[in-house]
């Protein structure tokens, strides 16, 4: 709905060599712009207008190195939004008004000279009569009027002598634009406040409240003072009957004159009379003092009335809708390159690249590009420390890294450098330094670009769903042009699932990037690139991603080399791991950074700088000994020297070398040695390592310390006071209760972190623990790792339940305060997740645990104020509310709990429960418990098929035990068993043993006439076809699909379960039985494999339609037959034969359905060679069919044969060699033999009741599901 608009944002890319050629700080990384980038200056009069600008920042900036002038005492915060780079200013603490806001903004033009977009943000005082205003509307200044500036006169009259300022005509234009995309949409204010609370939780009071009263008192009515701050003692009947606002919470907005000057206007009749006179809409108190040396545009959210009535209540949310409308106008607001960026590129000879150009009408485009990045994009690579002074010199002077970058040698390695290491060799700081090396010498014709997989990160920080985001929105940001691939004619056949992603962003939900989506747009954006143009990548620690995730992106990565190489693109990428004995390309360049010389002198330089024990033999010796026994570990020497370095300031001088020949060689070990040195603090230590591993996140340094405190002296947890225990004392804590392998960090420079947070020292630690660690600090239990992490939960459950107990009592107190309970935010947001899990293990006490539930809901409902919403609580139940967050196994403890104590009706039945996710609605789970029989179905679906479809054993477990009918439907036919099944890749297959054992049929038909068997041949899930058949599943191919569906052997082939293919067709399965178009078994076997290859009709109609080229090449066969199978919807392709949770579960997501690299130019002979061979499994199985009978000639409804289906030659050529057989009527013996069987069978369902129960008896005795995939 929105008009078209251009945004540009400049960033610098001229000769920087004044840098130091050690690059720590992350400006020079290009993820902080220089001051004179900034454009535009926000300005603030009070903190609380100051957080609610800052939290509108996309990202938060670290302030420069001695960037302010000399005479500016101004205090800044610098970010983003959208394309535009913002510095935030406030006036002193206690000082308004006009003057000082002039003074304030003086001093940000001196440092920031590039500004040319001013805002006034604020709170402000309203004027009601012609205009409704409200409290919490927002105020947009036409104009701004300085009424107290003038002279006075005969009879005391003001004359006034200010005049009607204009904000500057680009920031007019911007809002007349937003003002007329308003008058078709409503303001996202409401949406962006939502998304700020989401953010910062603790900005509860910048929301609106309904509680908070919006009276309007007449003009000549002052307030009556009381003893609190509201208008308890005013009159009533001098209120202003004003018609209820229906759209509240929305704000509305209006535009007008306001009035500014140096004192708060307090008195309605005042404001009204100057309202009259100069008709003004709003006061306020800084935007005179603004417009003549700083032209700006004054927004102003309506905090009170301008009378005496006035009050605190809305201030802090008025300070958030006017932010939220700024935010919202900025995103409108053209971003243009600074005037001094255009000077220096004049008189500096500096090359300025754009580098974000959302072209005219790419809205959608630019929206979907923003939704690519999230919290820690950049945060792993700010974490890792700088390379030592005078260390990783040598990477430059390589010959692998050499011939790496050597274009001439591309053939030789198509672009590829992979450096390997052991675990804390120092991989992640060489690649840093190579990262930075590579960005400060890059030139315009170069685009440098990383990605630093990070273990102790979000779930994005470790995935390659987050690495291809984060090299996606870095790669459109440096080369702007290419947000054209978002474009429909570019995206292709991806249109709807960008549809999908730009529905989601639209309603602030979180969109949902697929991985085939995003290397399909990777592939594009490098396709598109410009021809001269060269991009190079640096990926680093693939040993912190998942290793299936890593195998598939490096093949990936190299067929985007391949065609790099083939369309003359200059691509590099630069892969860091652990050494992987699996995973490798055929051309690159290795190196193993043990191995390097360079590397060795690093190590030798690193311990003549901090091993300082004079320069004895001895200390000769000990140094000489730690390069020897380090083998290349660059973490074994910085912990071994730190040792080291202890014993010698203890003056134990001639114990060092005995120490060193004690200390074992290989990382692990030392770090068992030293979580065992002394056997001391053991359980501090224990929870130490609890609490880094298993915290839903990673605590801050504040956290950590009452966490550890709450399970080590529960009685010792208090409130916080920051003077007597400092952040010193806390990191002290640290080392000592994690003996040195934990260190507190910032996490990220751009992330809003206001402490830093705890983490192991390096990811070989954490490694450790996983692998051994854990075992041996409980050496006496027998516990699997498995065990260990339940058991830790429910450490960590108990640390909750402790901090809560002492917490609760303080909550109640008006003098709450909820900074001095720094742990409290966690426990009640993520508490309840430990107790989930200690729930699970079996060893979880139920003592007081309805309590601590209860308790711990009631404290996530707070109020303002701090009070707790108990009565919430109370009314809808602790039960319902574990349900509706969808903690399963924590409900069904819970209702066990009930049942036995009796307490049914103290809490009430499972009512109105919504369980999260559900598109079902509300569902009456009324009567589950005992006493109230009410199990019938009284929505689309019952609980029981909601408990099915949501995997929740435990919900579903007591559902059955009440009575349930576990064949009952839902109004759509879908039964239960139907439902588990086709959830069972969700790992929810313990609920179909719980359908099964309650007396669910295993032959029931499912909603689409087919039985369960077929469903889960289908879905490929062979566990799940096992357990059917050993439950009495019939095998029977006529009674097991509905009409025109696939054949239990179609099924079994279209997964390729290949161990199946054989069991069924040796039992007289029909092999060349049809679905409803014409496909046979051999058809659905080669397609499930080939239906995307190089070479078939499939591939290139959709090859064609993704490159945009080419479709003339295709015959208007192809087309035809190419629609019916891969479906075509406005012009964009979808698959339709595979829902998308099936596609996963049988490992054909999105990188196998969609092509991840570039289509092959096609030949003649159709992509064919001579020597290609296809899987042998797939030959052999082939072979089988047709020495069973398979007819290869048989022709589908589209015109197509087995052989259409193959770009394999040899294939092809057996194909064909058996249909001359078929046509000259010369079949092999197995042929003969194999039609007998079939014909026998074919009149299954005409078979004699007795006989067929003979049969499906002996095939179920016969069948073992597991025993024939292990070829037993």
């Amino acid at each position: 709905m929105n008009a078209p608009r251009l945004q540009v944002v400049q960033q610098d890319t001229h000769d920087q060599t004044t840098m130091s050629r050690f690059v720590t700080d992350p400006r020079q990384l290009g993820l902080t712009p220089t001051v004179s980038q900034y454009t535009v200056g926000w300005i603030c009069a009070l903190p609380i207008e100051m957080a609610a600008a800052k939290a509108m920042l996309d990202t938060i900036h670290p302030a420069p190195t001695d960037y302010q002038a000399h005479s500016d005492s101004n205090s800044y915060i610098m970010g983003t939004v959208g394309g535009h780079h913002i510095v935030i200013a406030c006036l002193p603490q206690g000082h308004y008004g006009t003057n000082n806001a002039a003074t304030v903004v003086n001093n940000l033009r001196r440092t920031f000279p590039s500004i040319c977009h001013g805002l006034m943000v604020g709170i402000g005082g309203g004027v009601p009569g012609k205009h409704d205003i409200r409290l919490g509307d927002v105020v947009v200044s036409d104009c701004v009027i300085q009424y107290d500036l003038g002279k006075t006169v005969a009879m005391g009259v003001l004359q006034r002598t200010g005049s009607a300022t204009k904000p500057p005509q680009h920031l007019l234009t911007a809002v007349s634009k937003l003002r007329a995309d308003h008058e078709l949409e409503a303001t996202h204010i409401p949406q962006i406040i939502a998304q700020m609370h989401r953010r910062y939780p603790m900005m509860k009071e910048y929301t609106f409240d309904e509680a908070w009263p919006d009276i309007l008192f007449s003009g000549t009515y002052d307030h009556i003072n009381g003893p609190l701050e509201n208008c308890s003692r005013c009159d009533p009947f001098q209120q202003l009957p004003r018609p209820p606002r229906r759209e509240r919470p929305h704000p509305r907005i209006h535009y007008g004159p306001v009035a500014s000057g140096n004192q708060v206007m307090k008195h309605g009749v005042t404001r009204d009379r100057i309202a009259e006179e100069l008709g003004v809409i709003c006061f306020e108190m800084e935007g005179a003092g603004l417009m003549d040396s700083f032209p700006c545009l004054v927004i102003r959210g309506i905090a009170d009335y301008s009378d005496s009535h006035k009050n605190k209540s809305w201030q802090k949310y008025a300070a958030a809708t006017a932010a939220a409308y700024a935010r919202e106008l900025l995103l409108t607001l053209t971003a243009a390159p600074s005037p001094l960026e255009r000077d220096t590129d004049k008189h500096m000879g500096r090359t300025v690249k754009q580098t974000l150009v959302v072209a005219s009408g790419h809205e959608k485009s630019e929206k979907l590009w923003n939704s690519l990045k999230f919290g820690e994009l950049d945060a792993r690579l700010l974490m890792i420390s700088d390379n030592h002074s005078e260390t990783c010199g040598w990477l430059l002077t390589n010959p692998d890294y050499q011939a790496w970058l050597d274009p001439n040698l591309n053939n030789e390695h198509h672009g590829f450098l992979w450096i390997k290491g052991n675990p804390g060799a120092g991989k992640s700081t060489i690649m840093k330094f190579a990262y930075s090396e590579h960005f400060r010498n890059r030139d315009s014709k170069t685009t440098v670009i990383s990605f630093f997989f990070n273990a102790r990160g979000s779930l994005l920080a470790h995935s390659v769903v987050g690495m291809y985001r984060s090299l996606l929105y870095h790669l459109i940001r440096c080369l702007p042009e290419l947000l054209s691939i978002f474009g429909d004619q570019t995206a292709g056949y991806m249109g709807s699932h960008l549809d999908e992603l730009y529905e989601a962003i639209n309603n602030n939900a979180t969109p949902d990037w697929k991985v085939g989506t995003l290397r399909s747009f990777i592939r594009l954006a490098i396709e598109n690139a410009p021809g001269d143009h060269s991009l190079t990548l640096f990926i680093d620690a693939l040993d912190e991603c998942d290793p299936t995730e890593v195998k598939e992106m490096v093949e990936h990565f190299e067929e985007l080399g391949n065609l790099a190489m083939k369309h003359n693109k200059q691509l590099k990428v630069c892969f860091s791991s652990r050494h992987y004995p699996y995973i490798d390309i055929n051309h690159r360049r290795e190196m193993v950074l043990e191995e390097q010389a360079g590397h060795d002198e690093d190590i030798t330089m690193y311990i003549n700088s901090k091993l300082r024990i004079g320069t004895s033999v001895i200390a000769r010796q000990v140094k000489e000994g730690v390069q020897e026994k380090a083998r290349g570990i660059f973490m074994w020497v910085v912990l071994v020297v730190k040792m080291l370095s202890d014993k010698f300031s203890e003056g134990e001088i001639w114990r060092l070398q005995q120490l060193l020949e004690e200390l074992p060689s290989e990382l692990s070990q030392l770090f068992h040695q030293i979580i065992n040195r002394d056997g001391k603090d053991l359980r501090k230590l224990q929870l130490s390592v609890q609490w880094i591993l298993f915290a839903e996140r990673q605590l801050s340094l504040v956290e950590y310390y009452f966490a550890v405190l709450s399970g080590l002296s529960p009685e010792s947890i208090k409130q916080w006071d920051p003077v007597q225990l400092t952040e010193d004392d806390m990191a002290r804590f640290l080392l000592s209760s994690s003996k040195g392998l934990a260190e507190s960090k910032m996490r990220s420079y751009i992330i809003n972190d206001d402490m830093p947070k705890v983490q192991f020292i390096h990811e070989s630690v954490r490694g450790y623990f996983f692998k051994d660690g854990l075992k041996l600090l409980w050496p006496n239990a027998n516990f699997t790792e498995d065990t260990l992490r339940e058991r830790s939960h429910l450490q960590l459950h108990t640390c909750c339940h402790n901090y809560l107990n002492t917490l609760t009592p303080h909550v109640r107190q008006l003098t709450f305060d909820g900074r001095n309970w720094p742990l409290a935010s966690y426990v009640v947001s993520d508490g309840l997740q430990h107790t989930e899990m200690a729930a699970r293990s079996g060893h979880l006490r139920q003592e007081n645990l309805i309590k601590f539930c209860k308790d711990l809901l009631a404290l996530s409902y707070m109020e303002r104020a701090g009070k707790v919403n108990q009565a919430w609580a109370d009314r809808r139940g602790v039960i319902c509310s574990l349900a509706h967050r969808n903690y399963p196994v924590l409900t069904g403890t819970l209702l066990e709990i009930e049942k036995g104590l009796g307490l049914v009706h103290k809490y009430g039945p499972l009512r109105n429960c919504q369980l999260p996710n559900s598109k079902m609605g509300v569902i009456d789970t009324t009567g589950l418990l005992p006493g109230t029989p009410r199990t019938h179905l009284t929505a689309a679906r019952s609980p029981l098929h909601i408990a099915c479809d949501r995997g929740q054993a435990p919900v579903l477990r007591v559902l059955l035990d009440a009575g349930m009918d576990p064949n009952i439907r839902a109004s759509d036919g879908t039964t239960p068993l139907e439902m588990a099944i086709k959830s069972v890749f969700l790992r929810h297959d313990t609920n179909i043993e719980l359908l099964v054992q309650s007396g669910a049929d295993v032959n029931l038909t499912t909603s689409d006439g087919k039985r369960p068997i077929l469903v889960a041949m289908e879905l490929g899930s062979s566990p799940v076809i096992n357990l059917l058949i050993e439950k009495g599943a019939s095998i029977d191919s006529t009674t097991a699909r509905s009409a025109g569906s696939s054949s239990l052997l179609s099924a079994a082939a279209s997964k390729g379960l290949v161990a199946a293919v054989r069991w069924l067709v040796e039992r007289g399965a029909d092999v060349n039985s049809a679905d409803h178009r014409g496909r046979t078994p051999l058809m659905f076997f080669l397609l499930r494999r080939e239906l995307w290859a190089p070479g078939t009709g499939i591939a290139r109609f959709v090859g064609a339609t993704r490159s945009g080229r080419d479709i003339g090449r295709l015959g208007q066969n192809d087309l035809q037959r190419a629609e019916p199978w891969y479906g075509t919807k406005d012009g964009r392709q979808q698959e339709v034969h595979m829902e998308e949770g099936e596609a996963q579960h049988l490992g054909m997501g999105e990188s196998d359905t969609e092509d991840g690299g570039f289509e092959e130019e096609l030949g003649e002979n159709d992509g064919e060679s001579e020597d290609d061979e296809p899987i042998s499994e797939d030959y052999e199985l082939v072979k089988f069919l047709l020495e069973r009978g398979a007819d290869p000639s048989i022709v589908d409804q589209l015109g197509w044969k087995a052989r259409d289906l193959t770009p394999s030659s040899k294939v092809r050529r057996l194909l064909d060699q058996y249909e001359s057989k078929h046509k000259s009527g010369r079949l092999a013996p197995q042929q003969e033999e194999a039609g007998k069987r079939s014909h026998e069978v074919q009149d299954d369902a005409q078979m004699a009741p007795a006989k067929r129960a003979r049969v499906e008896g002996a095939s179920r005795d016969a069948w073992n599901f597991n025993q024939i995939l292990n070829g037993e």
